[in-house]
């Protein structure tokens, strides 16, 4: 396995009975990546995930977290993840650092000082000592990460981690995740059947449906191969024009006319060349944009409008 892959994904299948609940996944997950499984309530995200930290038994497939394979070397494997499947389960009763406490116990080589480190790093010093009873949704989403990190895990797991919070909880929970990936190294991996959710905060997501997985598709920060053709979208001054132009100087060119835009469809470095015919012809260039399709287009058409997302 490479050295900086983290989550190893290969034909990952659950049956119950003769049924597929999650059907032959396989893809891998870098560190330092935000990796999203989207899909409808009950595609298989969470089975998904149950799977993947041993919650529930694989029929078939692996998985191996940083080589070691969870069915073969289950404690060894779980040494390097840190989870929170569902809602994360707190002693109301006790402190948020008498409960991170109790979790450190069960850990090892877990100090206090490792304690008040990652009680910094979710932000909960002036809570830290209130009864967890007492907290917000977002102030117990934020102890579960903090006792997720006490073992410095190369991989947290984080099921449907915004469901119930308000947009301010969302947002800060998306910006100390992908913070926590950039800046740790961490493989992030979250799983919701919110789009717009997870259009902002993955930088990559596995499409799920009905237990397959239908596409793996790049969100955010994505280097765009020179060889993969793109929309753009070119404004002039004459959209007619121009459209009569570009068919004639380049006839297997596929576009369209929306109002006074060209929208193309090419490869980037041809671009310059689709530029050059137009100012050469005395068209006016007021812009060039590349248009990437949102995450609820992608899904849809990949899909084919599912519903329940």
């Amino acid at each position: 396995m490479h050295q900086d892959v983290a989550v190893q994904i290969r034909d990952l299948t659950k049956m119950i009975g003769n049924k597929p609940i999650v059907d032959g996944l396989s893809f891998d997950i870098p560190k330092g990546e935000v990796f999203g499984l989207l899909g409808p309530n009950g595609a298989g995200k969470t089975t998904t995930i149950r799977m993947i930290v041993g919650l529930i038994s694989i029929s078939r497939g692996d998985v191996l977290i940083n080589g070691l394979d969870v069915k073969k070397n289950f404690k060894a494997a779980m040494q390097h993840v840190g989870a929170i499947v569902e809602n994360p389960e707190m002693y109301k009763f006790l402190t948020g650092y008498q409960n991170l406490k109790h979790f450190a116990k069960m850990s090892k080589g877990v100090t206090r000082e490792r304690i008040h480190e990652v009680v910094k790093q979710v932000g909960l010093e002036e809570r830290i000592n209130d009864k967890v009873k007492t907290y917000s949704l977002g102030m117990r989403q934020r102890l579960g990460l903090a006792q997720a990190l006490l073992r410095k895990p190369d991989v947290i797991i984080l099921d449907e981690p915004t469901n119930g919070l308000d947009p301010a909880g969302i947002r800060e929970l998306r910006d100390y995740l992908r913070e926590l990936a950039s800046q740790e190294g961490i493989a992030v991996i979250v799983s919701s059947h919110l789009l717009s959710e997870m259009e902002l905060m993955c930088d990559r997501v596995a499409i799920i449906q009905a237990g397959k997985l239908i596409d793996v598709r790049a969100i955010r920060d994505r280097a765009v191969d020179a060889a993969e053709a793109q929309t753009f979208a070119i404004e002039v001054d004459n959209g007619l024009y121009a459209a009569e132009v570009l068919s004639t100087a380049f006839p297997k060119l596929t576009l369209k006319r929306v109002d006074n835009s060209i929208e193309i469809r090419v490869i980037r470095e041809r671009v310059p060349d689709v530029v050059h015919a137009l100012d050469a012809n005395g068209i006016r260039i007021y812009g060039v944009q590349a248009l990437n399709k949102s995450l609820e287009e992608t899904f849809l058409e990949i899909t084919g409008g599912a519903s329940n997302v």
